[in-house]
């Protein structure tokens, strides 16, 4: 008969520290910036490059394989594209809606009866 040792886990009970997590971050404002696409693609450059400098400290400090995760990470923000590929989704101009949100599409056409007869909306065909 084989013996195991070790804390038993049962239903409705946890045995160990409690990590909590931090409160979540704010919504980003809905207005559309003021700023000109030259201004935007610059906070656009130093705001990853500081994304990245800030990953690469927890990498340092992580440690082993965390470590090299988030190395890796942070290589990935210092690709050259980003900063241009960001840069030609900045529009020249106002965006079509003031919500920040992309326009609404159309609606989806119902979607036909199995049978090839009509439109339905029963689950049955």
């Amino acid at each position: 008969m084989t013996e195991l040792r070790g804390i038993g886990v049962g239903r409705g009970i946890a045995v160990g520290p409690v990590l909590r997590m931090p409160d979540p971050l704010p919504d980003p404002p809905t207005t559309p910036s003021t700023l000109g696409p030259d201004a935007e693609k610059e906070r656009v450059t130093h705001a990853l490059a500081a994304t990245a400098d800030d990953i690469r400290a927890r990498a340092a400090k992580a440690g082993g394989k965390a470590g090299e995760v988030l190395e890796a990470q942070a290589l990935m923000l210092d690709d050259p594209m980003l900063p241009r590929r960001s840069g030609s989704r900045t529009p020249s101009r106002r965006p079509r809606t003031t919500s920040g949100l992309a326009p609404r599409r159309r609606a989806a056409k119902p979607a036909r009866c199995s049978r090839r007869r009509r439109s339905c909306s029963t689950t049955r065909c």
